[in-house]
């Protein structure tokens, strides 16, 4: 157990309590185990022990029908394991930390192991809803406790909350690791969301204060560049969380009209939108693949019109629009300034001069897309009559 442990968490970590040799012990007892064991102590003899078929026995495939102290045992050794290479090898952890939550709900499903033991702390107030209640507690609070170290680590986006976060966000695939019941599975999912939200919407608390302080003081259009700014910092963090992107398009878009209307030559919204742009981008192919995210389509495609007009090129102003109209074909806003667009390549492309009649029959198309987008487009009739006075080489 103990070159197990060393050469799982490293010659640096505490040395383990005797009892968790039980853990050998258990896995001796699965198939191929006595050859593993016995690979491990002849090696250790001759000086070069080799633990890797027993480390393979600790990550089976699947943890159906496993024994109930094997499942305390992996649990519990999983999680040693992780808290040791924590700081070291986050990603490793990560993973091992959601085989021990699935020990945990694989010992839930399994039922009758925790309660025994159970019944052998409460003693005489073992009741059958007391029991329960232990058990559910005994399997949850793995989650609480990542949920915990998510949170404490929130508000400065430590990197120990970061593995938190990842690791709960492993225990759809510890349900099925643990071969739970479906409906154990979304309890699980649900539960873990729970803690994930709860630490995310602790690292957002201090911009929702900082929004709410900067408005009150009339200074929110200088402020929200840097906090729009820290939200993205947050999602990053967050592993480009959705609640983070619904969050930052409610809170900029009220911003972002406000300036809009005032600057001139949209450097101001190009400040303050720039940093969010991976968000929109992220929130907008969320929305394109799953048609019940729907209701933030029409926000997220204003954010894209916003990014439309601040660009600075055509080439950008066009690629904008058109993914603004993309995801919300009926937001107004980005019909018109599409049309406008369209209008606006039309009539440089005439100012230029020598139509071909491939030239004319492309830009007659973009007029009419213009004219279906919006037809109150200012200068369509004008383009029209310029497109048919135009002369083109071999013209009819």
């Amino acid at each position: 157990m103990e070159q197990l442990w060393r050469a799982e968490a490293g010659m640096g970590a505490a040395t383990l309590h005797p009892r968790a040799s039980g853990l050998v012990r258990m896995l001796r007892n699965l198939p191929g185990g006595e050859a593993a064991v016995a690979r491990a102590v002849d090696g250790l003899r001759a000086g070069a022990c080799d633990v890797s078929p027993l480390r393979a026995l600790t990550r089976p495939t699947s943890l159906r029908g496993l024994d109930g102290k094997l499942l305390h045992h992996l649990a519990v050794f999983h999680r040693r394991v992780a808290d040791a290479i924590g700081p070291r090898s986050a990603e490793a952890a990560v993973v091992l930390l959601g085989r021990s939550m699935a020990a945990w709900f694989a010992l839930g499903e399994e039922g009758s192991y925790l309660r025994q033991l159970t019944r052998a702390v409460l003693g005489a107030s073992a009741t059958d809803e007391a029991c329960d209640s232990a058990v559910e507690e005994a399997v949850l609070a793995p989650m609480t406790e990542l949920g915990q170290r998510a949170q404490r680590g929130a508000p400065s986006l430590s990197a120990a909350s970061l593995t938190a976060l990842r690791a709960l966000a492993q225990v759809p695939q510890a349900g099925r690791l643990a071969s739970c019941k479906v409906a154990t599975q979304k309890r699980m999912e649900r539960y873990a969301d729970k803690q994930r939200s709860q630490a995310i919407e602790r690292a957002l608390a201090p911009i929702t204060v900082a929004m709410s302080e900067a408005t009150a003081n009339s200074t929110i259009e200088r402020a929200a560049p840097r906090l729009m700014a820290r939200v993205a910092a947050v999602w990053r963090w967050a592993d480009r969380d959705e609640h983070v992107e619904r969050y930052a398009v409610d809170q900029v878009t009220p911003v972002a009209w406000n300036i809009y209307a005032e600057d001139t030559d949209y450097h101001r919204v190009r400040a303050l939108i720039e940093p969010l742009s991976p968000l929109v981008d992220h929130l907008a192919y969320r929305i394109q693949d799953d048609p019940s995210r729907i209701a933030y389509a029409a926000p997220c495609a204003q954010m894209f019109v916003f990014r439309s007009e601040a660009a600075t090129t055509t080439a950008e102003q066009r690629r904008l629009a058109e993914r603004a109209v993309a995801l919300c074909p009926s937001h107004r806003n980005g019909r018109l300034i599409l049309a406008n667009l369209l209008c606006n390549e039309v009539s440089d492309r005439i100012d230029r001069g020598l139509l071909l009649p491939a030239d004319r029959k492309r830009l007659l198309a973009l007029v009419d897309r213009a004219e279906t987008l919006y037809p109150r487009t200012r200068g369509l009739d004008e383009l029209r009559v310029r497109l048919e006075s135009s002369s083109w080489w071999g013209g009819a």
